[in-house]
């Protein structure tokens, strides 16, 4: 009897995953599998619409039984690790058996599932069958499967959290994997099957900024302790619509007569509200980065924000002006300092991010800009430093940041100095190549077969 084999295998992203959205991977030796519609890398989904879409159809409504695989903890970074990815003759490592299901049958990419075991509980609630709960994959040796009556198995997998050795914990699972579906096989039994984690990794959701807020930070040689970044460093969470993490701001206003000093300089580091007067208008929004009573050298106290107007295009969303108000609240007389919706810039910067992504810079630096507007000529070299920046408005899953963009240009300076000399040697080699070919020479020879030329030299 032909078994028809069906295999999700949802996998949670680390890191970048941070609200435990998961990749699927579905395949099916069954034609019935071409009939789904292709899914893109920035279509996320939800597990209600991960159960509606997918589950139900498959293995509620199916004649077929189910079987749900549930890891604690699983990745991308798992397979990047472990599956021997780099390897063109990889048989998948410590991921064989699942490689060989996704090779054997039709198979379908859902990149971004987000907590599909909520997913799982809706099909255990719902399944019509018999559902049995596995504390380890060898209970399914006593247990009575087959006879013509549909069951729901749901095995929970070997913990990988804690194992020391997480690739021969993953590998173990992978070897149970194999051997159940080998065991449904021998009995001729028809089923689909589902590979999830519980969660992408314990560490992955941030809901407290005081919970591993380093994650949003890189580490430099001559950084400073850990625990003194978490002091600094804060995560903005809005309602679950505008996140916000930075860990320190800065404001360098120029003198007008002297560009290379700073006539006022500012400095913060994050506070519990520096971000809450964001905005979000679901297809546009504003993120301000606001501080009050900030004091410079001579005492005078200030108000700064910057703010970025951000709006949403298909799969894009991408920052359409960012500018900053700095308002003088005492000291100064006459001479106060007031800046007003001064337009920052930073060419360096690619403002246009892909939509399920966040927007990260290590170390943010923007320009007053004063050629376009001269309103603020007097204000040129003025700088605003945001230092472990990182935010983002749309398509917003629980406490976290999905993957980010950085703002580390795609042309840096060192790449632009090996493409120019690099165009200037290509340019002498191909005029020199002109040059050669268009040498001209004699065309006059003697016909060995006709009359000598014969020159008449007088005396």
């Amino acid at each position: 009897m032909m078994n028809i084999f069906f295999f999700i295998c949802a996998i949670s992203s680390g890191l970048a995953f941070a609200t435990e959205n998961v990749p699927a991977l579905l395949w099916s030796p069954e034609r019935p599998m071409m009939n789904f519609p292709d899914v893109s890398s920035v279509d996320s989904f939800t597990a209600t619409d991960f159960y509606g879409q997918y589950l139900e159809p498959l293995m509620q409504k199916g004649k077929e039984n189910a079987v749900v695989f549930l890891q604690d903890k699983l990745s991308v970074d798992d397979f990047t690790n472990y599956a021997d990815v780099y390897s063109i003759d990889s048989n998948g490592g410590a991921f064989k058996n699942v490689k060989g299901f996704m090779e054997d049958h039709y198979s379908l990419e859902i990149p971004q599932v987000s907590t599909p075991q909520q997913a799982v509980e809706k099909l255990k609630e719902n399944f019509e069958g018999d559902v049995h709960m596995l504390g380890t994959p060898s209970e399914i040796e006593s247990l009575k499967l087959g006879g013509g009556k549909r069951f729901l198995l749901i095995i929970d997998l070997h913990p990988v959290i804690g194992s020391g050795d997480e690739e021969k914990a993953i590998n173990k699972n992978d070897v149970a994997i194999g051997e159940i579906t080998k065991h449904l096989q021998e009995k001729g039994i028809k089923y689909s099957a589902l590979f999830t984690g519980k969660s992408a990794a314990k560490s992955a959701v941030i809901s407290d900024p005081s919970v591993d807020s380093n994650l949003h930070s890189n580490r430099h040689l001559l950084a400073t302790d850990v625990d003194d970044i978490n002091e600094k460093c804060r995560f903005g969470n809005l309602s679950d619509t505008v996140y916000v993490f930075m860990c320190g701001f800065k404001v360098c206003v120029k003198d007008e007569k002297d560009q290379s000093k700073c006539a006022i300089e500012l400095r913060a580091n994050a506070t519990e509200d520096f971000a809450d007067s964001s905005v979000n208008r679901n297809s546009s929004g504003v993120v301000v980065i606001k501080f009050d009573d900030l004091k410079d050298d001579d005492g005078n106290k200030y108000t700064a924000a910057v703010a970025f107007e951000v709006a949403l295009i298909q799969d894009r969303w991408f920052m359409e002006r960012t500018y900053l108000n700095l308002t003088q609240t005492s000291g100064g007389g006459k001479n106060s300092t007031n800046i007003e919706n001064a337009t920052l810039i930073n060419y360096n910067l690619d403002t246009v991010i892909p939509r399920p992504y966040s927007f990260h810079c290590t170390r943010m630096r923007l320009f007053v800009e004063t050629v376009k507007d001269k309103t603020h000529k007097k204000y040129a070299g003025t700088v605003v430093t945001l230092e472990g920046f990182q935010f983002q408005m749309f398509d917003i899953n629980k406490r976290g940041f999905f993957h980010a963009q950085d703002c580390v240009g795609f042309f840096t300076r060192g790449i632009w100095m090996g493409i120019f000399p690099g165009l200037l040697l290509l340019a002498i080699l191909i005029y020199g190549t002109m040059m050669v070919l268009n040498l001209s020479v004699m065309d006059k020879f003697d016909d060995p077969k006709g009359k000598t030329i014969s020159v008449n030299v007088g005396e």
